[in-house]
């Protein structure tokens, strides 16, 4: 099947994902397995209708969703067209829920609060999770988020690194891995519109509510020296959604922390300042995000 969007929109996504990976047309085109010229100029100005798979991937990449601009989804078989719109709508397949409660499916739904997103298009069957960070945050998604992703779902999650943009992400299109984060209180679409939050399963359970901290501090926090004594480290979270606000110090809160109140500002902050409090939190949830660590472990031993 196919995705046809108007010619503004197409040639803004395809023109908008090339230049979040920052690479030429050809490197662009190889990567999407595509022809450069066909690529820049046939699909790039709208002459032909772009697969579902490469509509996917070229969303992933810009880090947008289009689906909202999709003015028509073709069958594969052009002469029977409405079939084809038929098929593309109606009730969904019955998902499968992958995973018991766990204190590793809590760490998973912080790092996807923190800096990851659910997607989810019944028109399409367009499903994916999709978790971005800086290049300092390669190590921590490579090595620990893709293989617990596997260790819990059973699938591989793929990545791509944004040259221009100096980010990296890492996605996977998979129905049932986001049917059942919904399941466990996560929703498809814009965090802050949902008002996001830490889900009530999580907070009633104190070895769950840190593992989710964990991943939502891995990805959303910032070590960094205290000011008036740069050899005391201290812990900040920023976050614009007020239910990750509200449900983040409630669960510091709960943990036996004594944690700021939000900030007012632009970028609303929320810390723990005290070496006490630093020091157990460490101690007590530590960070799986290299970069948390090795930034503790520098502010420590400045002589």
């Amino acid at each position: 099947m196919r995705v046809r969007l108007t010619k503004e929109k197409q040639r803004e996504l395809i023109e908008r994902s090339r230049s979040k990976a920052g690479i030429s047309w050809s490197k662009f085109g190889a990567l999407l397995n595509f022809n450069a010229h066909y690529l820049s100029h046939e699909l790039r100005d709208g002459l032909r209708t772009l697969p579902i798979p490469i509509y996917k991937q070229l969303c992933a990449i810009a880090d947008e969703n289009y689906d909202d601009h999709i003015v028509e989804i073709l069958p594969s078989n052009w002469g029977q067209k409405e079939g084809g719109k038929r098929s593309g709508g109606g009730k969904p397949k019955r998902a499968k829920i992958l995973s018991e409660k766990s204190e590793n499916l809590a760490e998973i739904i912080g790092v996807v609060l923190g800096d990851g997103h659910l997607e989810e298009s019944h028109k399409l069957g367009h499903y994916a999770v999709k978790i971005s960070g800086g290049l300092d945050d390669l190590e921590y998604l490579a090595d620990f988020v893709a293989p617990l992703f596997r260790k819990l779902f059973g699938k591989q999650m793929k990545s791509l690194r944004f040259k221009k943009a100096k980010g990296v992400m890492f996605y996977i299109y998979d129905k049932n891995i986001v049917c059942t984060m919904e399941h466990y209180g996560l929703k498809p679409g814009n965090k802050k519109n949902n008002n996001a939050r830490i889900p009530e399963w999580i907070l009633s359970k104190d070895e769950y509510l840190r593992a989710c901290l964990r991943g939502l501090f891995d990805t959303d926090g910032t070590v960094f020296p205290k000011s008036a004594n740069s050899k005391i480290p201290q812990l900040e979270l920023t976050s614009k959604i007020e239910g990750v606000q509200e449900t983040f110090r409630r669960g510091l809160l709960q943990l036996g922390f004594m944690p700021s109140k939000w900030s007012k500002s632009v970028s609303p902050k929320c810390g723990l300042y005290a070496r006490e409090q630093v020091m157990a939190f460490r101690r007590r949830i530590g960070f799986h995000n290299p970069k948390h660590e090795r930034r503790f472990e520098k502010i420590l031993s400045k002589k």
